[in-house]
């Protein structure tokens, strides 16, 4: 049923103006109406008798016009146009249209000619070209397409291709239409010379050409252009990047050459960052940040942090040297020394009564970095690393807080006191992969990320302790039901093989703390206390570790959505006694300008305090390592 398009225009001289148009909808519609004289002239003043009969007689003839770049060229119009009648001084102008049938396409002729006449990559794109024969004429989907077949010619290097034939025949006999384009694509030009000016400070030409994406001499390509300013932009060296092409020229061979000026503005040398915040987990927290973005022209770099928690009294300092290979953010060596402290008490054994400790850890850490494809399929993130790791803390001062009785147990349990404070010193080498990919919109649609490694240990290696480790992370977010809702996955298991040395009624592990698995809180098994959760015969924490996690969010209003999780898992020794804790829960999220906001309220499922419920807040992007 069509669409009637009433209007009535009352003018200075008492005429008024009734228009219908029946038969058709949008998009015709809208295009008749824009080209419609009658339809476009009711608003004049100047609107008369005479007038009116002028722009009825052409009507026709543009309501035609109209429907073509839609293919109908055989429409059927009916034109009334009807005075006054009796006293009224209203004019009746009504079209009834039948489009018809639709032209279709007989024959594509694409030609290229120049250089890219042999270019096997334009030869290709031809094939792809979205009218076909028998297709619908469609005028507008045809300009687009002389469009977007242009473009892809220029940014391919053939910058001064042009159209030198671009037509449509309309054979009205046989109701068909004959598409002809002809594009000289003229030759194909080559990045030449790469000029780089920079203020203030002046970084060595050989690092600047580390950011290069292509060679001087290579065919010029848009997508490698904007690949190059990117890598400057992102590199955190510089505040502004402008990037210039300058005057064309000529190699030696006659190739047309387009060299670049880059305009470079530098960053400051120094960047600090304060945070302050308060965790159901962590309580209070702070992280002072400093980082030197450009130590010398070779584009080495510096970072440090310090990260104190009330909880625990646990404290973390970090120094990190860094020496970019080729793109800093991607390719490059790290330098680091770390160290870590807190606190650990008899509570956290689960004891009644007892001392504590402060367990102790410095870490001094080597590691390359680069991007590398697996399988000619992912495009990860690899890290070879080795880092030597020094482990001090006393179990003896937790266990007995009398002196006396630490000395009586030393003396009669040697190797057991040696377990409880084993000042370990440990090599170990490791591999990692890493891999994201995202559709990078603030509430994600589609997105993967997943890491993998392996590490471990060999003891009278410059290690104490013989382990292997592998770890395996992942997140996966999908778009259920519309661009409105999602679920999102989330898994986290680690394998240790490592020995298990009993004490008491509980086992030590042969690997350093750090190493070893414990979970429960924000970003694991919620409902649970920040890595509350492990295995109760562990002295520390266990050796094996499997979370996983399933939820369901909801946009409410604008940047608010709901959200129903259920979390499980744990920390373990073996799979043979795994208990896995459980949790579900409801959250809110506030997409807000600095990020995601998430608040949960989690009730655990089998735990003595199953009848509570725990509160997370949480603030941080879907994906980040």
């Amino acid at each position: 049923m069509g669409v009637l398009l009433y209007s009535v225009v009352a003018v200075a001289e008492g005429i008024q103006v009734h228009v219908e148009i029946h038969g058709i909808d949008d998009p015709l519609l809208s295009n008749v109406r824009a080209l419609l004289t009658i339809e476009k002239q009711k608003q004049s003043p100047r609107l008369t008798e005479s007038s009116i009969q002028r722009m009825h007689q052409t009507a026709e003839q543009e309501i035609a016009q109209a429907l073509q770049p839609f293919g109908y060229y055989r429409p059927t119009i009916e034109a009334q146009l009807q005075p006054p009648v009796a006293d009224q001084n209203t004019w009746q102008a009504r079209y009834h249209i039948t489009a018809g049938d639709v032209m279709p396409v007989a024959a594509v002729t694409l030609t290229l000619l120049g250089e890219g006449e042999q270019d096997a990559f334009l030869q290709n794109s031809l094939k792809q070209f979205p009218i076909k024969i028998n297709d619908p004429l469609a005028h507008l989907t045809y300009e687009q397409a002389k469009k977007n077949m242009l473009n892809a010619v220029q940014d391919r290097g053939y910058l001064e291709a042009n159209y030198s034939l671009s037509r449509i025949v309309v054979d009205m006999q046989a109701y068909a239409a004959t598409i002809q384009l002809t594009l000289d694509t003229g030759k194909r030009f080559r990045f030449g010379a790469v000029t780089f000016e920079q203020e203030t400070f002046e970084f060595e030409s050989d690092f600047l050409d580390n950011f290069l994406t292509f060679k001087p001499g290579d065919y010029y390509s848009a997508q490698q252009f904007i690949a190059f300013r990117n890598a400057l932009s992102s590199s955190g060296y510089f505040d502004q990047v402008n990037l210039e092409q300058e005057n064309i020229t000529t190699d030696s061979d006659g190739h047309p050459m387009v060299p670049l000026r880059v305009k470079l503005k530098p960053l400051k040398k120094n960047k600090y960052r304060i945070r302050l915040g308060y965790g159901t987990d962590t309580q209070l927290r702070g992280k002072l940040d400093w980082e030197r973005r450009y130590i010398n022209d070779d584009g080495h770099r510096m970072q440090a942090g310090l990260i104190a928690v009330q909880e625990k009294r646990h404290l973390v300092s970090s120094l990190d040297y860094l020496i970019p290979v080729k793109n800093l953010n991607k390719d490059y060596w790290n330098f680091g020394l770390r160290y870590e402290g807190f606190d650990y008490g008899f509570k956290d054994f689960g004891l009644e009564e007892g001392g504590d400790t402060r367990l102790q850890s410095i870490a001094l850490s080597t590691g390359r970095h680069y991007p590398r494809r697996l399988l000619n399929r992912w495009s990860v993130q690899e890290s070879l690393t080795v880092e030597y790791l020094i482990e001090d803390y006393n179990l003896l001062e937790v266990i007995f807080d009398d002196p006396l009785r630490q000395s009586v147990f030393i003396r009669n349990r040697p190797e057991m006191a040696q377990a409880l404070n084993p000042q370990l010193k440990t090599l170990v080498p490791g591999i990692q992969w890493r891999y994201i990919k995202t559709d990078e919109k603030p509430f994600s649609q589609r997105g993967q990320q997943f890491s993998f490694s392996i590490k471990g240990a060999l003891n009278g290696f410059l290690s104490t302790s013989s382990f292997i480790q592998t770890r395996v992370q992942g997140k996966y977010i999908h778009g259920l039901f519309s661009p409105s809702n999602r679920v999102i996955f989330r898994a986290d298991i680690a394998y240790t093989h490592a020995e298990t040395q009993p004490i008491f009624s509980q086992v030590t592990h042969d690997i350093p703390q750090s190493l070893q698995f414990r979970t429960g809180g924000d970003r694991s098994v919620r409902g649970y206390g920040f890595e509350s959760l492990k295995s109760p015969n562990n002295l520390l924490y266990a050796k094996h570790l499997l979370v996983g996690s399933i939820e369901f969010e909801q946009m409410v209003i604008d940047k608010w959505s709901a959200a129903l999780f259920y979390d499980t898992g744990n920390a373990f020794n073996s799979f043979s006694d795994m208990y896995l804790k459980e949790s579900i829960g409801l959250g809110i999220r506030w997409y807000s300008p600095v990020g995601p906001v998430r608040l949960d309220v989690a009730h655990p499922l089998n735990d003595e305090n199953a009848d509570g419920f725990r509160i997370h807040i949480n603030i941080g992007p879907d994906f980040s390592w």
